[in-house]
């Protein structure tokens, strides 16, 4: 068990990572279940989901994004006004920089690609406070325990 002076392990951020990143998903299906119908929910979830996060598609997932382009940034577009999804996402991204740059010390352009893009779709919250790597654990497992199952 860890303490809260102990340094948080890559393994708990993963963990976190993981509860953020579902926690969004199970936020985003039941809105395009009104949306899109029960039979695409899940796609567009994902699809939206990845893009959020810099996560890679599996060619499923690709072929439907690209089906499905247009939409997709629509529903991207629509999460403007979710602070609270925006928040996770900034932070997680933020975090992942953190405890990359701390393994791999990767370059500062690789490290930033997922901001950047974050930034360009207007979703990258900025000029709040940046999270801790403890605090970060604690919002993003109350984050994946409010989303609904």
């Amino acid at each position: 068990m860890t303490t809260i002076n102990q340094p948080v392990t890559v393994e708990q951020f993963m963990q976190a990572e993981r509860h953020a990143i579902t926690g969004v998903f199970a936020r985003l299906l039941p809105r395009y279940h009104a949306t899109h119908g029960e039979g695409n929910a899940a796609r567009y979830a994902m699809a939206v989901t990845n893009i959020l996060f810099s996560l890679p598609a599996q060619e499923m997932d690709r072929r439907f994004l690209e089906s499905h382009r247009e939409a997709v940034e629509k529903e991207i577009s629509a999460l403007k006004d979710d602070h609270e999804i925006r928040e996770i996402v900034s932070e997680t991204i933020t975090m992942r920089i953190v405890f990359a740059s701390r393994q791999r010390g990767c370059s500062q352009k690789d490290l930033m690609a997922p901001i950047e893009t974050l930034k360009g779709l207007g979703l990258f919250l900025q000029g709040g406070a940046i999270p801790t790597p403890r605090s970060f654990l604690v919002k993003a497992e109350a984050f994946f325990k409010a989303s609904p199952r």
